[in-house]
């Protein structure tokens, strides 16, 4: 539907993200054609957010998001309270 807006959906997604307003910002002054790039993107919280505000402006910008999707040393330590059991098969 032409002018409809997709709605976020970053807060469903568990993860860490507090720029809202800089990653809008960002997107706002892009050129069509611009390239981000997001390093550490584990749970896609703010990638997410970035991907629907791109989308929204109907820009063509490339978004890429570089992650060994292992997390931190903490999620992979079976002794931290952050530990994530389900990584130990991307691990191996």
């Amino acid at each position: 539907m032409p002018g409809s807006k997709m709605d976020h959906f970053n807060t469903s997604i568990q993860g860490w993200f507090g720029f809202h307003n800089l990653y809008s910002e960002i997107v706002a002054k892009a050129d069509h054609g611009a390239h981000f790039v997001e390093v550490g993107s584990w749970k896609g919280k703010s990638a997410s957010y970035m991907a629907v505000e791109i989308i929204n402006t109907g820009k063509r910008i490339r978004f890429d998001c570089v992650d060994t999707w292992r997390g931190s040393e903490e999620h992979q330590d079976p002794s931290s309270r952050f530990y994530v059991k389900e990584l130990e098969d991307r691990i191996g």
